[in-house]
């Protein structure tokens, strides 16, 4: 049963490629019940002067396996449909990578100031950047996209991932199959933690 739930979770991503790359265990939206208690605030930056977003932070959580982390400059709040594909498909992504939606938080971010706070008031386990231009900013450094997503870094001692922007895997389903790669890479390292 759970294979099938992992499954329909992979067919909602529009990833049947995705398959033969299948693990054993699967957190599915039956052991995500809680994800009606996420929390989405904003928060403005006192060093960028910039609104800031970030959900599921809930301080009652004892941690927080994920810190996802998107760029505060891109807004698709003037199409609802669009944030509508983009909020499944992360948490099509969520569930198959198999964590629990109340262990990961999101945060738009795009000053490092505003990011290393919140990682010392959230203290994730693990860090994914859905943006390779937003991972060079955080890293400070100017790889290309491969080079960048083919290895594990590091930020404040918590080792970091980096795939491609999640509306590029939204619009680009040649990106689908290497994105999994990356998420695989991620998962590995969870199981092993």
């Amino acid at each position: 049963m759970k294979k099938q739930r992992r499954i329909k979770h992979l067919k909602n991503m529009g990833l049947d490629v995705w398959l033969k790359l299948d693990a054993t265990e699967v957190i599915t939206n039956d052991t995500n019940q809680n994800k009606n208690k996420v929390i989405k605030s904003i928060e403005l930056c006192d060093d960028c002067n910039t609104s800031h977003k970030y959900s599921n932070h809930n301080p009652t959580i004892d941690s927080v396996d994920l810190l996802i982390l998107g760029d505060a400059n891109e807004d698709y709040s003037s199409n609802q449909a669009h944030m509508i594909k983009l909020e499944k498909l992360l948490e099509n992504i969520i569930y198959s990578i198999g964590i629990r939606i109340e262990k990961v938080s999101k945060v738009d971010v795009c000053c490092v100031n505003f990011l290393n706070r919140k990682i010392e008031e959230i203290q994730p386990s693990r860090i994914l950047v859905f943006d390779p231009l937003l991972a060079n900013k955080i890293l400070g450094t100017n790889d290309e996209t491969d080079i960048l997503r083919e290895c594990q870094h590091e930020l404040n001692g918590i080792l970091l991932y980096v795939t491609f922007n999640l509306v590029d895997i939204l619009n680009n389903p040649d990106l689908k199959r290497l994105a999994w790669k990356d998420f695989c890479l991620l998962r590995k390292d969870m199981e092993n933690k």
